[in-house]
């Protein structure tokens, strides 16, 4: 089966079913090195979330797909990774045989009320339709004066570049959703009933074609961002380099926010 045919089955699917059919498979044997060019970006968000989870002894990193997370913290109380691809947690088991890893929906968390000192989603919450009903759940798994963490990437001023972003990401990887802007993110916190909200951002450059090039649709999402407005190509800083390639500067974001 071609690329273009397996997107296209993948798209007559359901969300969660699309997700679920997309981490489930080939995808996942080279998922680490697909998204290699977050190391610069993995080492700073570590850098900012460590100091936060200090005095935690319990934390639940949800879609913690290959468990990358959670072999990055180092404490002496229990990280659980919850993931709802069981490929995933094959390769975050391999990569962590010490782990304590859980198959589990991040809409209904199979955990008891006030349980984790802090819950975590890295990279993940961009893959949610119902992001209201998984923060809930999150709230709930959470103990009193518990935190949340949230990293993610890119939030543009402007929505109509956010909307632009968020076609090229559908293109590119049919398991994300919708890529929330921190105000988004923050609104939706302060919903669910979470306060304190902070804010951490750092601008990151990458190589577009490198990006890309490991996803679906490559050239036409490529082909997308070089033919966008000036407006969405100055919001990512595109410039042209040497070789042909283009350099895009994105920026990643961690929210922390205490129930």
């Amino acid at each position: 089966m071609t690329e273009t045919s397996k997107f296209e089955k993948l798209g007559k699917l359901s969300h969660s079913d699309r997700q679920t059919a997309h981490f489930d498979g080939e995808k996942v044997q080279h998922y680490e090195e697909v998204y290699d060019y977050r190391s610069k970006t993995f080492k700073w968000m570590i850098e900012i979330i460590l100091p936060l989870l200090k005095n935690t002894k319990s934390i639940l990193d949800i879609g913690t797909g290959t468990g990358d997370l959670v072999r990055a913290i180092k404490t002496e109380g229990t990280v659980t990774g919850l993931d709802i691809s069981n490929d995933m947690l094959k390769v975050a088991k391999e990569k962590n045989q010490d782990g304590c890893f859980v198959q589990g929906d991040a809409y209904k968390l199979p955990f008891n009320d006030k349980t984790y000192d802090a819950v975590t989603y890295k990279y993940a919450l961009h893959h949610l339709d119902q992001p209201i009903k998984a923060l809930t759940e999150a709230f709930r798994v959470l103990k009193d004066n518990g935190c949340i963490i949230i990293a993610d990437v890119a939030s543009f001023k402007e929505e109509v570049n956010h909307l632009i972003f968020n076609k090229l990401n559908s293109l590119r990887e049919p398991a994300n959703y919708e890529y929330r802007t921190i105000k988004t993110i923050e609104q939706l916190l302060k919903v669910v009933s979470f306060n304190n909200v902070t804010v951490v951002q750092k601008d990151f450059d990458l190589v577009l074609e490198d990006w890309l090039n490991n996803f679906y649709n490559p050239q036409d999402t490529i082909n997308l961002v070089l033919n966008s407005s000036d407006s969405f190509k100055n919001s990512i800083k595109l410039k042209e380099l040497k070789d042909g390639k283009h350099q895009i500067t994105l920026s990643s974001f961690i929210i922390n926010a205490v129930k």
